[in-house]
């Protein structure tokens, strides 16, 4: 509910009646005020002023593919999704992000953009070998020494593993994920193609979208621990 002054002054904000907001949340707000107080939490630690926040931008990675020109960079460091309809070139462009890195070169063949040098590592988990070397075959002429790559089948080999200890697609995927981090610290870019093939089952009292939440909270925490790492699903 709002209610505006008879003026019509832009300085100042409309009056926001937040009694319908607050009301129905009252414990858990009263609830959160106590336990503010008693961790010690001032208001200075929870609202930063403009400097705090320019001050910072020292501490920002550099991009895993830069751009040359500005700063719209093309790929930072973090988790990042890769959305778009079926058959609309997903996989091959991911492809091409993983040869720039592994190679340091440009994308694209245009001087755009350029990458930082490191390990790629491509979670193919859809397609079999075969399929993904031949169209590497017409789009890169020499392997990339820095790409490693999972293609179904050897996904499909550590799923029946994982099966025989009891473990779903998520623990299997968590367990590939760190053995690849610790063979390869120097990985830039670790791509997960696709989502549906290790997205974690729902476990009791929790929703689809609670466990999605779940396998990203734990992506994110990888992605702290290696700073200078794009995960891109």
């Amino acid at each position: 509910q709002t209610a505006t002054k008879p003026n019509d002054d832009d300085d100042e904000p409309p009056l926001v009646n937040f009694a319908d907001i607050i009301t129905p949340h009252k414990a858990t707000i009263s609830a959160m005020k106590d336990a503010i107080r008693q961790h010690g939490i001032t208001p200075d630690m929870l609202y930063a002023t403009a400097a705090d926040i320019m001050a910072t931008a020292s501490q920002m990675p550099p991009p895993i593919i830069a751009s040359c020109f500005d700063d719209a960079h093309l790929l930072m460091p973090g988790v990042c999704s890769l959305s778009a309809p079926s058959k609309s070139g997903k996989s091959t462009l991911a492809l091409h992000l993983a040869y720039a890195v592994a190679t340091g070169g440009n994308v694209f063949g245009s001087t755009r953009y350029q990458a930082q040098r490191g390990h790629a590592v491509y979670f193919d988990l859809e397609n079999f070998a075969p399929v993904t070397g031949s169209r590497m075959e017409k789009m890169f002429t020499t392997p990339p020494p820095n790409h490693h790559h999972i293609d179904s089948g050897r996904w499909n080999t550590l799923l029946g593993v994982g099966a025989e200890q009891h473990v779903d697609r998520w623990g299997v995927m968590q367990w590939y994920i760190t053995d690849a981090l610790r063979r390869w610290p120097h990985t830039r870019l670790m791509i997960l193609d696709n989502v549906i093939q290790f997205q974690p089952k729902t476990q009791r009292y929790e929703t689809p979208r609670d466990a999605e939440e779940r396998y990203l909270r734990w992506l994110v925490g990888v992605g702290d621990m290696y700073p200078n790492l794009c995960i891109m699903i």
